[in-house]
C-alpha cells in the first residue's frame, strides 16, 4: 500500500512508537519496562487507527479535525516510551557535554557562575521555557487562523521528525540536566514563582531526564521554520520564541548548550530535508534529502552566513554614513572580449602588480569599505586574483566578483571557493553571440552548470535589455539563471556617459517579466519602484547620488572615481583620500544623476535615503498603486520592520522598544 502524503504524520508516529516497542524486549531491562512501552504503542496506535476511520462514525469536518489535532495527544507518547528506557545517567556523557559548555562559554566570554540574570529577564526566560507546552499546540491554531490547513500535515511532518529524531538520539545518551549537577557551572538565577512552576511541571510530567538534543528547542524551531514558509510574520514570532526557548533551557539549567545548539540543527536538517520532497514517499524523502544535504553542508551553511554579513554592512551603514559602502577596484583594464557597446576595456594592457593590489586593499580597508567588488576588464585575467580576493576577506570585508565568465572551469570555481570569495555576476547578453556581444547564453551555459555544481559562493545572472535586438533574450536568460538556483536582476544598456538609453514598449514588457522571474523580494521591490520604473519610461530620478563617498570607482591607475561612467571625477589617489573627501564627495550634486542607470550607485544612496528619512522613503520604496488609495502590499520582513522601527510620533512606550530593538540588533551584527 502506498503511503499518502496526508496520512505522512500518522505513519510517522505509528512507526516510531512501534519501532522503541520492539526495541524495548533487545534491551536487558526489567520486564515492567518493556510491558509499558508497549502498552504506550499500542494506545497510540489504537488512537492512529480510530482517527484514520473516525469518517464512519463522524461528520467529515469532525474526521478531518480529529486527524489534524490527534497528533498534539501523541506527541508525547514516545517521550514516555523513552523515559523507560532511562535507568540511570551516564558519567562519561555528562562531562563531555559539560566540557562542551565550558569551552562555548570561555569561546563567548561569559563566565556563568560570575552572570546574575537581572529579575526580569529572569521572568523572561522562565515564561519562554513554559511557553513550550503550548506553542506546538499554538501552531497549528495559527494554520487555522491563516486559512492553511493545506499545510497542517506538512506541519507535522516537520514537527514530528525533528522531534523524534531527539527523542531516538536520547537512548544513546543519558544525562541528567545540568542544574541537578553540583559540578555544572550554572548562572545566576533569581527565584520566580514561574521558575517553581516550570520545576514543579518537570518533577511530576517528565522523565527526569535530558533529551539529547533538546526536543524542547527542535520541535519550536521545527514550528517557527514551516510557519515562516506559510507567513513570514507568523514565523518570524515563532521563531523568536524558539530563540528565547532555546536561551532559557541553557539559562536556566534545563539543557546543555550543546543540546539547544544541536537540536536547533536537527530542525533545520529535518525543514530542508522535507521542504525538498514533499511529494514522493516520506521514507525515501527522509533517507535522499538528508544525504543531500550532508553532501552539501558547507555550501549550506555558508549562505546564512553571507546574508547575516550582509545584514551587517547595512547596519553598519545606518549607523554612521562616514565610510564607503561599496567600492569597485580594477586590477587589469584588458578583457578577453570586445563588446561593441561597452567602453571598459583594452586589448593591451598588463595587470597591476599584486603588491600594488594588496596596498590598494588595504587603502579600502583603512576608510572603512564594507563590500569591495573586483571588476575590470576581465580581473580574471589577473594571475593572482584569489590572492586579492583573500586579501580583501582578510581585512573583513565582503569579496564580490564581476566576470565574464569565459574562464571559469570547474577547478577554478573551487579555487575561487578556497580563497574566500563571497559572490560572482555574469551580465549576459544574449541568447546566441552576435557582433555586438559573445556572452551569450549559448556560449556560457556549460559555464553557469558547473557554478551551479561547483560554486559554493553567491551567484547572480545579470540580464541585460538594450544590447540584443530580440528583448525577450533578457527573459530566456532570466528563466535559466531561476532554473540554475541563482538570483537574477535585470540591467538596462546605458551610453558611454552612463545615461539612460530609452526602451520601447515591447522592451517595457519583458523588462516586467523579469522583475516577475526574479520575484518580489524586498531589494527588487524597492529598487524597481525607486529607480528603474522611471528610467524604462525614460523619466528622470530625483535622488542624491553619493559617489566618491558611499560608492567608489578605482581604476587600474589607482585613482578614485565617480563610476566606471564618469571616470576622471575627482580622480584623487586612492592613497590620498581620506575622511575630508568622502564628506565633501557625500553632499556634491552630479549632474549625470537624473537619468543615471549604474545600480551600485542607486542602491547605496537607498540605504542613506531611509537612514535620513525612513518614513519617506518607505513611501517612495512601496508607493501607492495608481488609481488606487490602497498600498501595495509590501513584503512580510518590510512590514515588521516598519512597525519595529517606525513608531507612531506620540507612542513613548513603541518608541522605547523601538530603542532597545535597535541597540539590540546592532550589537547583534557587531556593526562598529
Amino acid at each position: 500500500m502506498k503511503i499518502q502524503m496526508q496520512d505522512a504524520a500518522s505513519w510517522i508516529q505509528a512507526a516510531f512508537v512501534v519501532l522503541l516497542a520492539a526495541i524495548a524486549w533487545l534491551r536487558p531491562m526489567e520486564r515492567k519496562r518493556p510491558v509499558t512501552i508497549d502498552v504506550l504503542a499500542a494506545v497510540a496506535i489504537a488512537a492512529i487507527v480510530f482517527a484514520r476511520y473516525s469518517s464512519h462514525w463522524l461528520n467529515p469536518v469532525a474526521a478531518s479535525a480529529l486527524r489534524d489535532w490527534l497528533p498534539v495527544v501523541l506527541l508525547l507518547f514516545p517521550y514516555w516510551q523513552v523515559g523507560q528506557f532511562f535507568t540511570g545517567a551516564d558519567p562519561a556523557a555528562e562531562e563531555q557535554l559539560a566540557r562542551f559548555d565550558r569551552m562555548f562559554f570561555r569561546i563567548l566570554g561569559i563566565k556563568p557562575a560570575k552572570t546574575s540574570i537581572r529579575p526580569a529577564m529572569g521572568l523572561y526566560l522562565e515564561l519562554a521555557y513554559l511557553m513550550v507546552y503550548p506553542l506546538i499546540p499554538l501552531g497549528m491554531a495559527t494554520l487555522y487562523v491563516l486559512n492553511a490547513r493545506q499545510f497542517v500535515n506538512y506541519y507535522w511532518i516537520v514537527v514530528l521528525l525533528a522531534t523524534y529524531l531527539c527523542f531516538a538520539s536520547t537512548l544513546f545518551v543519558r544525562a541528567m540536566p545540568p542544574r541537578a549537577l553540583e559540578s555544572y557551572e550554572k548562572f545566576r538565577m533569581p527565584p520566580s514563582k514561574l521558575g517553581a512552576l516550570n520545576r514543579v511541571i518537570l518533577r511530576h510530567g517528565s522523565i527526569q531526564a535530558i533529551t539529547f538534543p533538546s526536543a524542547h528547542v527542535a520541535s519550536a524551531t521545527a514550528a517557527g521554520l514551516v510557519l515562516l514558509r506559510v507567513e513570514p510574520w507568523a514565523g518570524l514570532i515563532f521563531l523568536l520564541i524558539a530563540v528565547s526557548i532555546a536561551l532559557a533551557t541553557v539559562v536556566g539549567g534545563y539543557h546543555y548548550a550543546a543540546d539547544a545548539l544541536v537540536a536547533s540543527l536537527v530542525a533545520l536538517v529535518v525543514f530542508a530535508a522535507t521542504f525538498r520532497t514533499l511529494t514522493v514517499w516520506i521514507g525515501l524523502s527522509i533517507l535522499g534529502c538528508v544525504v543531500m544535504y550532508l553532501a552539501g553542508l558547507w555550501r549550506k551553511l555558508r549562505v546564512p552566513s553571507f546574508h547575516l554579513r550582509q545584514a551587517r554592512v547595512v547596519a553598519k551603514a545606518m549607523k554612521s554614513r562616514r565610510h564607503p559602502i561599496v567600492a569597485h577596484i580594477v586590477p587589469i583594464r584588458r578583457c578577453n572580449l570586445s563588446c561593441a557597446y561597452c567602453n571598459e576595456y583594452d586589448d593591451f594592457s598588463k595587470p597591476v602588480p599584486t603588491e600594488v593590489m594588496l596596498r590598494r586593499v588595504d587603502c579600502l580597508v583603512e576608510l572603512g569599505t564594507s563590500v569591495i567588488t573586483i571588476s575590470g576588464g576581465e580581473p580574471m585575467l589577473h594571475p593572482d586574483l584569489d590572492q586579492i580576493i583573500r586579501c580583501i576577506r582578510d581585512g573583513g570585508c565582503i569579496a564580490t566578483l564581476i566576470t565574464n565568465g569565459y574562464l571559469l572551469t570547474p577547478d577554478r570555481i573551487k579555487r575561487l571557493n578556497h580563497s574566500g570569495l563571497d559572490h560572482l555576476q555574469i551580465s549576459i547578453d544574449n541568447v546566441r553571440p552576435d557582433d555586438v556581444s559573445k556572452k551569450s547564453l549559448k556560449v556560457l551555459d556549460q559555464k553557469l552548470r558547473w557554478l551551479a555544481e561547483h560554486a559554493e559562493f553567491q551567484v547572480n545572472i545579470n540580464s541585460v535589455i538594450g544590447t540584443s535586438e530580440n528583448p525577450e533574450d533578457a527573459a530566456a536568460v532570466a528563466r535559466r539563471a531561476k532554473e540554475l538556483g541563482f538570483a537574477t536582476t535585470v540591467g538596462i544598456v546605458h551610453d558611454h556617459a552612463g545615461q539612460l538609453q530609452p526602451l520601447d514598449v515591447h522592451a517595457r514588457r519583458v523588462h516586467q517579466r523579469i522583475i516577475e522571474i526574479g520575484g518580489n523580494s524586498f531589494s527588487t521591490f524597492a529598487y524597481y519602484n525607486q529607480f528603474e520604473k522611471n528610467l524604462i519610461e525614460g523619466n528622470p530620478n530625483d535622488w542624491k547620488c553619493r559617489a566618491g563617498s558611499r560608492y567608489l570607482y578605482i581604476c587600474e591607475d589607482g585613482l578614485v572615481h565617480y563610476c566606471s561612467q564618469q571616470r576622471g571625477t575627482p580622480g584623487i589617489p586612492l592613497e590620498q583620500y581620506g575622511a575630508e573627501d568622502l564628506e565633501r564627495e557625500f553632499h556634491s550634486v552630479k549632474s549625470c544623476a537624473p537619468f543615471c542607470t549604474i545600480s551600485c550607485a542607486h542602491q547605496v544612496s537607498m540605504i542613506d535615503q531611509f537612514r535620513d528619512d525612513p518614513r519617506d522613503s518607505l513611501a517612495r520604496f512601496f508607493p501607492a498603486q495608481r488609481d488606487r488609495t490602497v498600498p501595495y502590499d509590501p513584503p512580510a520582513i518590510v512590514r515588521f520592520l516598519a512597525w519595529m522601527l517606525l513608531p507612531p510620533e506620540h507612542n513613548h512606550a513603541r518608541k522605547r522598544l523601538t530603542e532597545h530593538f535597535t541597540q539590540l540588533a546592532l550589537w547583534c551584527l557587531r556593526a562598529k
